[in-house]
């Protein structure tokens, strides 16, 4: 029940950044924009709640993360708390440029976890954290 519920928030929020102007790009094999989506679709009963999401820049995706009020900045993931990261300063710190690239990371990319908090307060702190 808990992975429904993470998956179900997770494509919301999702769906609702592929929309905002501040950002490029969401890589979340939940939305149909994803080039595998009809893949996961057939192997995974739930997609878990984590995706990624990459900023128009920089300086935003960091905004985001000082400003964030609800998503804590952690790269464990799993938590039935909302967490968000930089993987380029913490969980793929050690990675060169290269091999961020190579991997699709970039200096802009902010690694989302749903949690169980409320969908609409979710929103709302991405809303109040990038003004």
């Amino acid at each position: 029940i808990r992975m429904q519920a993470h998956e179900k928030s997770a494509i919301e929020i999702a769906t609702y950044l592929e929309k905002q102007s501040y950002i490029k790009s969401v890589t979340f094999p939940a939305l149909k924009s994803h080039p595998q989506y009809e893949l996961a679709q057939k192997q995974m009963d739930i997609v878990p709640g984590v995706f990624c999401v990459e900023f128009t820049s920089v300086g935003l995706a960091e905004k985001f993360i000082e400003n964030t009020e609800i998503y804590g900045e952690k790269c464990s993931f799993g938590s039935p708390d909302s967490r968000v990261e930089i993987p380029a300063k913490i969980s793929h710190a050690t990675f060169s440029e290269e091999e961020l690239a190579a991997i699709g990371i970039k200096p802009s990319t902010v690694r989302f976890s749903i949690g169980l908090e409320s969908v609409e307060d979710l929103i709302q702190d991405i809303e109040q954290a990038v003004q």
